[in-house]
């Protein structure tokens, strides 16, 4: 009785097993080929947004690689969703997601346009009402830099300074990639960034954040940062990796006005099991927009 008894369990669980290789093998079959990667990479190359962004975040990998418009930095590597006026957003089956509503950062949603079916793709146009103008944008158009021992010199698509090097680069913080100013100093020494004579308008808007961290490895030490307008400090204020992608905004008075920020890094090591590790590769990641009424 017990053998029989086995021999029918067994039977059933290697039926179960055949039914779930079948069903898992129709459900997760490769729906996308090369071809609707094409499509979408065409019909995207055409697009005149001024940011494309993912509703499907796990496909963000494979359509960058697929899609040139998914690498641009606005569309892989953007701050937020402030500054711009048309959005153009790529799911599949959707036309908005919970990250994209993190990326609004208090701002209404935008209005939807359009939305069409290219392939097994759902491609949604967007139309932000009265969405600030960025008039400055310190990853574009870089401030001079400089830190206690001297300006930073110019070297390749970065500076180099007594204390440490500062990039324009992608980072990853709080597993988002960001495009950046990247910052690898000694410990606290501060990176004083100017602009003389910036068009600012009715805002400054930025956000810090430190690499490689935010979940994985932990670094408490925290990063300040302050901000003047025309030699008048306007803001202080101080960020720890958990914070994550931290915003801070400062109200401006529209017009020509000299833009200083200081971030110093006060440890750059990271904390474990063993204590600090001072050769940690901490990195701090920060950017600067002024963003101006709609005309």
């Amino acid at each position: 009785m017990k053998t029989r008894w086995a021999r029918r369990t067994l039977a059933g669980l290697a039926a179960l097993g055949a039914i779930e290789l079948f069903v898992s093998a129709f459900v997760y079959r490769d729906a996308i080929d090369d071809a609707d990667w094409d499509t979408l990479a065409a019909h995207l190359e055409a697009d005149d947004a001024d940011a494309i962004r993912l509703a499907t975040g796990w496909l963000g990998p494979r359509a960058r690689m697929e899609v040139p418009a998914l690498a641009a930095p606005s569309s892989a590597a953007g701050p937020d969703l402030h500054g711009i006026e048309t959005l153009t957003v790529v799911g599949l089956g959707e036309a908005w997601s919970d990250a994209l509503d993190r990326e609004l950062e208090g701002s209404l949603r935008p209005g939807r346009v359009s939305v069409d079916d290219v392939g097994p793709f759902t491609v949604a146009r967007y139309r932000f009402e009265h969405a600030p103008r960025t008039l400055h944008d310190w990853t574009e158009r870089p401030p001079s830099l400089r830190t206690p021992q001297g300006s930073c010199r110019g070297k390749g698509r970065g500076w180099a300074c007594k204390e440490g090097n500062v990039s324009v680069a992608f980072a990853e913080v709080d597993y988002v990639p960001r495009r950046c100013l990247t910052t690898a100093l000694s410990d606290n020494t501060p990176l004083t960034l100017e602009s003389k004579n910036m068009e600012l308008g009715t805002s400054l808007r930025g956000h810090l954040g430190i690499t490689d961290f935010n979940g994985r490895l932990r670094s408490d030490a925290p990063v300040r940062v302050q901000t003047w307008i025309d030699d008048v400090l306007v803001g202080t204020f101080t960020v720890t990796d958990a914070q994550g992608w931290r915003t801070f905004v400062v109200r401006t008075e529209p017009g020509l006005h000299d833009v200083r920020v200081a971030i110093t890094d006060t440890v750059r090591g990271t904390w474990g099991r063993a204590g600090l590790d001072p050769r940690g590769a901490r990195k701090v990641c920060f950017e600067l927009r002024a963003l101006g009424e709609a005309p």
